[in-house]
């Protein structure tokens, strides 16, 4: 879990407040920053394109911040008098203020992986080759496809004389899913070994015993 950030606004009237603002404040932070303005409805949209495929934002989460962070006074809100009435939200100088105080706070949190196939990968000593096989196909067949719409956004740069810094991130996007790629082909290639303490959850299990790891006398040997 990515820790919130503390933050100090000094405020016009000369208070100091202190705040605890989580990766979504900043994201609607930073999006009225490069916008001018922006309602709720761009901003998941802008989410979308922009972040989902390395930081996915739960869309109602994106509908509700902006109007906490108005409270807090770091973006000021206004309603149209006409049309739809949507609310807009531009960022105010305390909401500068935050911005800078993110940028300028070092990022020492480790990347976080959830992974569901490789969740799979630590349990599969409990089936059998072909499943483990298997989920290596599909996994492979997964990330292909998530890598060449990479391929298709990269193409589609090349023609740009320059990339701007919210548009280099979807190199990291395409390298990582050439590491899966290359990793699960690893597991087709060298499939990992068999081992003999467990026992499958696919056998059956005639003396009631559970499929966990076996007891292991001296030596190594299974009992």
């Amino acid at each position: 879990m990515y820790r919130s950030t503390k933050v100090t606004v000094q405020d016009g009237d000369g208070t100091t407040r202190r705040l605890t603002l989580g990766p979504s404040a900043f994201l609607v932070l930073g999006y009225a920053a490069r916008l001018g303005r922006v309602t709720p409805y761009q901003l998941k949209q802008l989410a979308k394109q922009g972040v989902s495929w390395f930081w996915d934002f739960p869309h109602s989460q994106l509908y509700v911040e902006p109007a906490r962070l108005a409270k807090l006074g770091l973006l000021e809100e206004i309603q149209e008098g006409h049309g739809r009435r949507r609310k807009l939200y531009t960022l105010t100088e305390a909401g500068r203020q935050v911005l800078r105080q993110w940028f300028d706070s070092p990022v020492t949190e480790q990347t976080e992986v959830r992974d569901l196939g490789l969740l799979k990968l630590v349990f599969a000593g409990l089936t059998d080759p072909d499943r483990i096989r298997r989920l290596a196909e599909e996994q492979i067949a997964l990330h292909r496809r998530r890598l060449h719409e990479y391929e298709v956004i990269i193409e589609d740069f090349r023609s740009f004389e320059h990339l701007y810094p919210n548009q280099i991130p979807i190199r990291m996007g395409f390298l990582h899913e050439q590491a899966y790629v290359s990793f699960w082909q690893t597991i087709l290639d060298q499939p990992p070994a068999r081992d003999p303490r467990l026992a499958s959850i696919y056998d059956e299990q005639p003396d009631g015993r559970g499929t966990g790891l076996t007891s292991v006398a001296p030596g190594g040997v299974p009992r």
